[in-house]
């Protein structure tokens, strides 16, 4: 008779550096855009109202897909939910 496997431990971290990067590059990229876009509309002259609706709309477009996004990785499972995106 084979012994079964056991099984994984609740401390097992082997993703956690894959994890904190994913965060650490979310924040970085919202940070750079927040930083980077008002300086290159000031080269453009964009005046500040679009570019505040820009930011705006950014912004509520992530608040209203989030629970979407949410739902859909609770019933489908993150691979393929990333995958899609």
């Amino acid at each position: 008779m084979r012994t079964p496997e056991p099984a994984p431990r609740s401390g097992d971290f082997r993703l956690l550096p894959a994890v904190l990067a994913g965060g650490l590059f979310s924040v970085l990229g919202m940070g750079l855009f927040s930083f980077a876009i008002p300086l290159i509309s000031l080269d453009a002259g964009i005046d500040g109202a679009r570019l505040g609706g820009a930011f705006a709309a950014c912004y509520l477009a992530k608040l209203a897909v989030s629970p979407l996004a949410d739902r859909a990785v609770d019933r489908h499972g993150p691979r393929p939910v990333l995958l899609a995106a």
